[in-house]
């Protein structure tokens, strides 16, 4: 059966010749073996041998209600729930995965599944090569000159602007699509567009900006679209925002998002294949939000993450079994089985560390800054960055002598994300300019030389491959 363009039937066969290589050595889990080792962390009191011993090092079982898992160890209950999956689940891990990223690849699926699932390296580079869609988009990787890398420090910094071509497979009376990125975070907006005329640029600009504020440096591609008065209209609304026009069909300055624009297209044509739909005026709302969840390679994160924070998605944020969540219909349940799970976590920890727990008295309570309940003198923490008390559990240990709350903690956070992306953007500027300079020697006069003839909006899909669709 094939979904997505995967064969399941080709995967499964692939996965069973490494499995019949790697015979003796248990990287991959069958489900008679997983059951085996289900049973054994069910029974902690018979520790047959030594592979035992390594189970329960290693592993832990969860069990909210009828439903029982496998996850890897966990030092403290806010490590996230890793489960172990057996090799008949893999397809369908490794199938949301490329899907939830857009037909992403090994390390944007890896980056997906670190903090969910446990899945070798090797299982998913042959569900990519199964994947005709990301066969059928493989190019050779384009060398250009880099002359003056830009830098960004935080969010709203830089703003650039391009629009993308569409107009060999309009989508009604939208023929283009516009990319806004900040350049920091590399979060993205897509929005479609009627024409490339100033006025309607300047309808989706100005929603972005009145939602997130506008940059202090706008950068556009120096076109009619973005050089006409109602653009700089636009802009005099916020006086700290200056236009910074990037060279036109000039990758140098306006890189970051010709990258993005390529991701954007090639995303965008997965999305169209996989839903046989021209209708990519709807489908780039759901393309920007896999590109923003998705592995980006320079700050090595999600925009997402580095805009907010650790991603949330309804109620799979919570990481609960599967078969757990597709009974969740209501608050109650949902909160009965966070419930479970918390009582699951505390009679593992009791089994890991069984301890006599003993009673105190109360005595003059305060009231937690962030959940806003009582808190004992005894049990209250004091915050090293705002001053106010609350519950341990509410925060987190930076050392042993420094307490954040949470609310203080997710503004540290935000600024270490934010200061480490600007890092990185300087690590892979300095290192393209060192390939460019080794990669482009000097030339003399008299040399023979091969240029690129670049693709200068260039569609994403022509006409025919937008019928081939069909």
């Amino acid at each position: 059966m094939e979904r997505s363009g995967v064969c399941e039937e080709t995967f499964l066969q692939k996965i069973k010749h490494i499995m019949d290589f790697n015979n003796g050595k248990r990287v991959m889990w069958d489900c008679e073996h997983f059951e085996k080792v289900k049973t054994i962390l069910s029974r902690p009191e018979a520790k047959a041998d030594m592979s035992h011993y390594y189970y329960f090092k290693k592993y832990e079982l969860l069990q909210i209600g009828s439903v029982s898992s496998i996850v890897l160890k966990r030092s403290s209950e806010s490590d996230d729930l890793v489960y172990m999956v057996p090799v008949e689940g893999y397809f369908e891990k490794l199938l949301e995965a490329h899907n939830q990223t857009g037909h992403g690849g090994r390390d944007k699926m890896l980056y997906y599944m670190k903090q969910k699932w446990r899945i070798p390296k090797s299982a998913c580079e042959i569900f990519i090569s199964c994947c005709e869609t990301c066969n059928r988009k493989k190019s050779t990787a384009r060398k250009g000159v880099v002359v003056n890398p830009i830098f960004s420090w935080g969010f709203n910094t830089r703003g650039k602007v391009d629009l993308i071509d569409f107009q060999s497979c309009p989508d009604g009376e939208y023929k283009w699509l516009m990319n806004y990125q900040d350049h920091a975070t590399k979060f993205i907006h897509l929005r479609p567009l009627q024409s490339k005329h100033a006025a309607n640029v300047a309808e989706e600009l100005s929603k972005i900006f009145f939602t997130f504020g506008a940059p202090a440096i706008l950068q556009s591609d120096n076109g009619r679209e973005f050089a006409a008065n109602v653009v700089r209209e636009l802009v005099s609304l916020w006086p700290s925002c200056k236009m910074v026009h990037g060279r036109p069909r000039h990758p140098q300055t306006q890189g970051s998002v010709e990258r993005a624009n390529a991701d954007v297209e090639n995303m965008l044509r997965a999305w169209m294949i996989d839903n046989k739909s021209n209708e990519w005026a709807r489908g780039c709302y759901e393309v920007q939000w896999l590109k923003n969840t998705s592995k980006h390679r320079v700050i090595n994160r999600t925009p997402y993450e580095a805009m907010f924070e650790p991603i949330k998605n309804g109620v799979a944020s919570f990481n609960l079994p599967r078969d757990v969540i597709a009974n969740l219909n209501t608050e109650e349940d949902l909160e009965n089985a966070l419930r479970l799970l918390s009582d699951s976590d505390q009679q593992q920890q009791h089994q890991d560390n069984p301890t006599v727990l003993s009673t105190q008295e109360k005595t003059q309570e305060h009231i937690c800054i962030v959940c806003e309940s009582g808190v004992s003198l005894e049990n209250a923490v004091t915050c090293h960055e705002c001053d106010l008390e609350t519950h341990i559990n509410c925060g987190t240990l930076a050392d042993q002598d420094t307490f954040f709350c949470s609310l203080c903690s997710r503004k540290k956070h935000i600024h270490d994300v934010q200061e480490d992306c600007h890092r990185r953007q300087k690590l892979a500027a300095n290192k393209m300019v060192t390939f460019s300079t080794e990669k482009f020697p000097e030339l003399a006069a008299g040399d023979c030389i091969t240029l690129a003839v670049p693709t200068v909006d260039e569609p994403p899909l022509t006409s025919a491959e937008s019928w081939a669709l069909f």
